[in-house]
């Protein structure tokens, strides 16, 4: 009976110490994954600086009936951020723009390279969809007009 008690301790004590070299392992393994050095606030900072070339790009609606006053950033929803394989810091959000006459939605990848000590930001918009949230204010001359 001795005996197999003490094999039975024995068998604990691998065990334990098998549990103990696995959680160490992962510990180990989760301190040498990449972190995101990039904050979110900074994202939205250097997306919500896009705006004119947006505009340039065609991305936000400008119109002949409506105000075209600036477009402000009302939202920045991330949803993922990553370290890619290259060192690359990647975001993954859902943007709004409003001005008084639409509301531009887009899905946004931004990619901040490293370059020396500082991460360069390029950013990738898709999905782009726009919404009148207002009338038609002018009817510009020589228009045919509404029918």
């Amino acid at each position: 009976m001795k005996r197999l008690r003490m094999n039975h301790v024995s068998w604990l004590r691998a065990t334990v110490a098998i549990v103990f070299a696995t959680c160490a392992f992962a510990a180990f393994a989760g301190c040498a994954s990449p972190k995101v050095e990039v904050e979110q606030s900074q994202v939205q900072s250097d997306f919500e600086a896009t705006e004119q070339s947006l505009i340039a790009d065609g991305v936000f609606v400008q119109s002949p009936y409506v105000d075209n006053d600036d477009y402000a950033l009302t939202a920045f929803d991330v949803s993922d951020s990553h370290v890619a394989d290259d060192g690359a810091n990647v975001f993954n959000a859902k943007a709004t723009f409003e001005n008084s006459a639409f509301r531009t939605t887009m899905d946004v990848v931004a990619t901040y390279a490293k370059d020396g000590d500082s991460y360069v930001p390029n950013f990738e918009t898709s999905n782009v969809s726009t919404k009148a949230i207002s009338g038609i204010v002018y009817d510009p001359p020589g228009h045919v007009g509404l029918v």
